[in-house]
């Protein structure tokens, strides 16, 4: 959670001692052993602007005898990326090498596209020793799409990436004219800090943490194929109808849901310049032991009425794996004091990264095709791989915290 600043705001200034007591001119004794930072005279008369002690890492907190309440909130605006999503490659067919061989190629994936989300948290900063606990929910849905189609007269065509169908009328590899992508992500994350801020300097302090942090990671990733080896045309020659793989509109819909809880730890930090402009950068690095559970199926449908639907593909897997996340987050930050600097307000933009790792399980199921001496095609077995993927979201976060 982003705090206020310490040189001016931030649990860390003196005179946010909320009425009852002024570091710089206490008659109160409160519980908190360490001795209060020193004031600087500025320009506010009433608000003296404070620095760090000369004294080596004393707390930051507490400011308040009974302790202080943080309320924060943010907005996000993210886009999201995982790898191992290609769908297509659009390639260039050449008369002088066999048909849809792979000539000045291009994978075709997902786009990522900008999604706005929240944060919302509580703190408390307690008297005991400067340290202070926080709970913080963020919340995002991001999106990608993408579609791509290739005319056979302009000698381009679609080799298909994800699909059990076989085709047996064009011998061995399987094509399309049309070829689009869904990927859809829901991100959850819980996270619960512990930690202590303390001046290192006149002009720096860290807070290193520890915590608990429960994710939930939704991805749910749809695919059509139409056209090409699904109309049974792209040779202009006669095929045979098959009932296990009918001509009609290819679609696929997976799904791949992870739930882990683990620990998190880390370092925040503030770099004061003044008059409560100051510039942060945060690291946190976690580990998530939980359960993933992933299910794909695959039907064609045929495009004429009454559009009957033959499944071709439906699978299910589930197991338990940890996972490693990491989190960055580096920007700017103004606070300031009021009501007789009673209260405190920050309000800070940033740009944040978070990197999840192996987060793509879903399997890769391609249906081969092998022609006899005859020129008979026999389909073989579904050759399955599992995507080992990256997922990463990044984005701007404009956040405000209120202190009392």
């Amino acid at each position: 959670m982003r705090r206020m600043a310490p040189a001016l705001v931030a649990l860390t200034l003196c005179t946010l001692g909320f009425a009852e007591t002024n570091c710089c001119q206490s008659t109160q004794t409160c519980p908190a052993p360490t001795p209060p930072a020193p004031c600087w005279p500025d320009t506010t008369p009433d608000c003296p602007y404070c620095l760090g002690p000369d004294c080596v890492n004393p707390d930051v907190r507490p400011i308040h005898c009974g302790g202080d309440f943080t309320f924060y909130g943010a907005a996000i605006w993210w886009n999201a990326n995982e790898d191992g999503l290609a769908f297509a490659v659009d390639t260039t067919q050449s008369i002088s090498h066999p048909p849809f061989s792979v000539i000045h190629a291009r994978y075709a994936r997902p786009q990522a596209h900008w999604e706005l989300g929240f944060k919302v948290g509580i703190g408390y900063n307690t008297t005991f020793n400067g340290w202070d606990a926080d709970l913080t929910w963020t919340h995002y849905q991001g999106r990608a799409s993408e579609e791509v189609e290739a005319d056979p007269s302009d000698n381009h065509t679609l080799l298909t990436l994800w699909s059990a169908y076989a085709d047996t009328c064009n011998h061995i590899t399987t094509v399309a004219s049309f070829a689009g992508a869904q990927w859809k992500l829901q991100l959850d994350l819980l996270d619960f800090e512990l930690g202590r801020e303390f001046w290192t300097g006149r002009y720096l302090t860290l807070r290193p943490f520890i915590g608990l942090r429960y994710g939930r990671i939704r991805q749910h990733y749809n695919i059509q194929y139409s056209g090409g080896s699904y109309a049974g045309s792209i040779t202009h020659r006669v095929c045979e109808f098959n009932p296990r793989y009918p001509f009609g509109d290819d679609y696929i819909s997976m799904s791949n849901v992870f739930k882990g809880t683990g620990v998190r730890s880390g370092l925040d930090t503030v770099w004061n310049i003044g008059r409560g402009v100051s510039f942060y950068g945060n690291l946190a690095l976690s580990l998530l032991y939980g359960r993933f559970h992933m299910n794909q199926n695959e039907d064609v449908v045929a495009p004429v009425s009454p559009f009957s639907t033959t499944n071709i593909l439906s699978s299910e897997d589930g197991f338990r794996a940890s996972r490693a996340m990491t989190d960055l987050a580096v920007g700017i930050q103004y606070s300031t004091l009021f009501n007789d600097c009673q209260y405190g307000f920050t309000l800070a933009l940033g740009w944040e990264h978070h990197l999840f790792f192996n987060q793509n399980q879903l399997w890769r199921v391609e249906m081969p095709a092998t022609v006899d001496t005859d020129g008979d095609v026999a389909v073989g077995v579904d050759i399955i791989q599992e995507s080992r993927g990256d997922l990463s979201t990044q984005g701007w976060t404009l956040s405000a915290s209120f202190e009392f």
